[in-house]
């Protein structure tokens, strides 16, 4: 990790977060379903630097952690959808469409979807009323 670089991390997966020496942390948690991107797209999102959003999403962030302190909680949520907004548009300018990366992060999903429908659906044999043809 870079210094006031800006990097992507999947919530639901175990992740951990270490530096040596003294400093602080700026993160900014937000929800996949508010950047109206898929898991695919999210997951091929590469090179963030060279997205024309990259410092101007950082310097976002750089302020939020600022003033958020000055701010009266009921106005703490009001940038909510504009760090969203500037996230989404940052990802969506480093989507990759034709990589590996992304073929495997959609073959992976496209499995994981599948083998939870065929649990869900047919793990259980049906009983038919009129008896099984065979």
């Amino acid at each position: 990790m870079h210094r006031g670089a800006l990097y992507v991390t999947d919530l639901n997966s175990c992740s951990s977060y270490t530096r040596s020496g003294e400093g602080i942390a700026r993160i900014v948690q937000v929800e996949r379903s508010a950047l109206g991107l898929t898991m695919e797209q999210v997951e091929s999102a590469a090179h963030l630097r060279a997205s024309p959003f990259y410092d101007l999403l950082r310097g976002h962030i750089a302020t939020l952690c600022t003033t958020a302190p000055t701010l009266a909680a009921r106005d703490r949520t009001s940038p909510a959808p504009i760090t969203a907004n500037l996230a989404s548009t940052l990802l969506r300018t480093t989507v990759s469409t034709d990589d590996r990366t992304s073929r495997d992060a959609a073959n992976g999903y496209l499995v994981d979807r599948a083998a939870l429908f065929m649990r869900k659906n047919f793990s259980r044999p049906r009983a038919h009323g009129r008896g099984d043809r065979r």
